[in-house]
């Protein structure tokens, strides 16, 4: 019999194509489909062909028996349900349908539903249910090239290929993409916040201030009330811009000093003097100079009181009086007084040390310390000892070795005293007594003093014997 040619093998049952349709060729048609279907369980129209597999298989049975079929045969999907539904109708059970939208019988297909033969009606399978046994119709194209011709790049037949947003699809209402993301709180599309309640943008969970921001940058702030705007003016200034009065009350002045408060501003810093060039003590005048960092009288002292009032003994430098100690105060010659001052003994000198408002010299002002004339002699360098001795009407013997003054210290010479008025090295020296090292008991090992000699231009510490009945000078040196 002569064959039709238009179709291919199988449903073309010449499989030799020589157009006649031999014993040969029914062999070959009976290896493809002898085993699997019946003549009454499979159709054809004029692209496709389908069949119903004999008995009830799971999802992947079916897909495996249609792939194993020859040719481009494939597990019957929606568009092969359609076109053959004749055939299926014929069969009251439910039947696999291949939801993949690639439509290749090799795909998993999770987009998996069933479909029942005499009414057509569908329902999702879900993957757990794919090894329940449904019969399975299996589904060819007449020409595999048409596969390409007839479905769109979508899987759709005829359909109008990726056209929509999304491609295949349009972007689903709620979504903000193709993605499956949503606007969140914020609008940010795919974004992970849920709540901005002020809607700055900032999601409330990292949101350093949950409604608005003041022009002095504070959350719900009052705003630039104060006098400075956002702040107060900081206690240690007189204005906002930072500024402190000066030392005569101008806001942001430059005034740096204005040590005795007359409201004029002081031409330079008060020195250790404090501006201060005399002192009046126990009714005495007395000349005060600066050297360095420190403040000393340019006199040497002259008084028979301590500086609570009382008197200090006078008349005689027996250290003993009654097993006591005794401190005691001479006076030279009164032609001397001014240049020379009292004679002292050591006793006198540290009797504050024993008893509070015994200072010998003002309040405020001590006798001087070892680490004082130290710092002094430190201060003044070389010819130390020459830049404290008087050069003219100082008393002092020629050659007065490197004598300047240019301190202003003014030190005559004056010797030391002992037994009241017997004389020493009047001309040769002065002896400045000074504290006793760690307060004084009795009897202390030794006595400090500093030296000024007429032939030595430095300054000499040393010390005397405490059991030494003499008068020395003091100077006293501000605290």
């Amino acid at each position: 019999m002569s064959a039709q040619t238009d179709y291919p093998f199988p449903w073309n049952p010449d499989a030799d194509l020589d157009g006649w349709v031999s014993t040969e060729d029914l062999l070959q048609l009976l290896t493809v489909f002898g085993t699997q279907f019946e003549p009454d369980t499979w159709e054809t129209d004029s692209i496709s062909a389908a069949v119903v597999l004999e008995g009830n298989h799971n999802y992947f049975q079916c897909q495996s028996y249609c792939n194993d079929i020859e040719g481009n045969w494939r597990m019957a999907d929606l568009d092969a349900f359609g076109r053959h539904f004749d055939l299926a109708s014929s069969v009251s059970a439910y039947f696999w349908v291949n939801g993949n939208d690639k439509l290749n019988s090799s795909d998993f297909a999770y987009d998996t539903y069933q479909l029942y033969g005499p009414t057509g009606d569908m329902a999702n399978v879900s993957v757990s249910n794919f090894s329940q046994a449904k019969k399975c119709m299996c589904y060819i194209l007449a020409n595999p090239a048409l596969e390409f011709s007839l479905y769109d790049e979508c899987g759709v037949l005829h359909g109008p290929g990726a056209i929509y947003e999304c491609g295949c699809s349009e972007r689903p209402e709620g979504d903000c993409d193709c993605n499956g993301n949503e606007i969140d709180a914020t609008g940010e599309c795919g974004g992970a916040c849920l709540v901005d309640e002020d809607g700055d943008g900032v999601c409330d969970d990292v949101d350093p201030c949950i409604g608005q921001l003041d022009e002095c940058n504070i959350c719900n702030g009052p705003g630039a009330i104060y006098e400075c705007g956002c702040t107060e003016i900081p206690v240690s200034n007189c204005d906002c811009d930072g500024n402190q009065f000066d030392a005569i009350g101008v806001c942001g002045g430059d005034c740096l000093e204005d040590a005795d408060g007359d409201g004029e501003c002081d031409l330079y810093p008060a020195g250790p003097c404090e501006y201060e060039e005399t002192l009046t003590y126990h009714d005495e005048q007395y000349a005060i100079i600066e050297i360095g960092d420190q403040c000393w009288f340019a006199e040497n002292l002259r008084t028979s009181q301590y500086s609570d009032g009382s008197n200090i003994i006078t008349g005689s430098f027996d250290l003993w009086e009654d097993n006591f100690l005794v401190s005691a105060v001479c006076q030279p010659h009164p032609t001397q007084v001014s240049l020379t001052g009292y004679y002292y003994n050591w006793v006198a000198a540290n009797y504050g040390l024993l008893v509070e408002g015994k200072n010998v010299c003002p309040v405020g002002w001590h006798v001087p310390t070892v680490e004082d004339f130290t710092q002094l002699e430190s201060y003044l360098g070389s010819n130390s000892g020459g830049k404290l001795r008087m050069v003219d009407n100082g008393g002092w013997k020629s050659p007065n070795w490197q004598a300047t003054n240019e301190t202003g210290f003014s030190s005559p010479a004056c010797g030391y005293m002992r037994y009241v008025s017997l004389m020493y090295d009047t001309s040769l020296r002065t002896r400045y007594l000074l504290q006793v090292e760690g307060g004084l008991s009795w009897p202390p090992s030794s006595i400090p003093v500093a030296h000024l000699t007429y032939n030595n231009s430095e300054i000499q510490i040393s010390t005397i014997s405490a059991s030494e009945e003499a008068g020395h000078s003091i100077r006293c040196i501000k605290d």
